[in-house]
């Protein structure tokens, strides 16, 4: 037998609900964190509501989101120690042929945690720091923050509005395999009955 936890979401300005789905939540430290994606069509129907755009919903190209994930890179990335940089060039002597282990993310006391600011009336975000720079937003999985970063991006789609990350032109020149199946099925029943007159 096996017990699980799911989590509803409700964001009252949009009055839309998303159930998250279990690889959205990460447990760190005894604390719930949720994954969010600029491309969670639940997500992103959370946070924008009725200004969510009809065709291919996502925030990949909403310049606040993009923000965000700039300032949580920024903040995420760590400054090497100049002492050691160019180590034994500079003294002219053998470079070390073994790479050397990166030190984990999370040392010295740093708990991973970083403090994204929302600007204006939303304060600051708490979000954990990306090892990658393409990796998803993790944000601290309560009320609170939550609700700052589905209000930040709410009233921020009323300023900016959406565009589309790319255009979609039918072209034509692309048929898909049922598409051709018919055409050669039609293609034999015509023969077929050509034969036989």
């Amino acid at each position: 037998m096996s017990i699980k936890t799911s989590y509803t979401l409700q964001f009252e300005h949009t009055g839309q609900k998303w159930s998250v789905p279990d690889d959205c939540i990460k447990m760190i430290d005894g604390k719930a964190w949720l994954r969010v994606s600029g491309t969670k069509y639940g997500f992103v129907k959370l946070a924008m509501g009725d200004a969510m755009p009809s065709k291919n919903p996502s925030l990949a190209s909403f310049p606040p989101w993009k923000n965000l994930l700039q300032q949580r890179n920024d903040k995420s990335q760590q400054a090497p120690s100049t002492s050691d940089l160019f180590g034994d060039e500079a003294e002219g002597g053998q470079v070390n042929k073994k790479r050397k282990r990166k030190p984990p993310a999370t040392q010295d006391g740093d708990s991973g945690c970083i403090e994204l600011d929302l600007g204006g009336t939303h304060g600051l975000l708490i979000a954990r720091k990306a090892s990658k720079s393409n990796e998803d937003l993790v944000v601290q999985l309560e009320a609170g923050q939550v609700g700052k970063l589905c209000q930040y991006l709410h009233e921020s789609s009323k300023d900016v509005g959406f565009e589309p990350s790319r255009s979609y032109k039918r072209s034509g020149k692309f048929e898909g395999v049922a598409k051709k199946r018919r055409k050669a099925d039609g293609l034999e029943v015509a023969d077929q009955a050509e034969d036989q007159d």
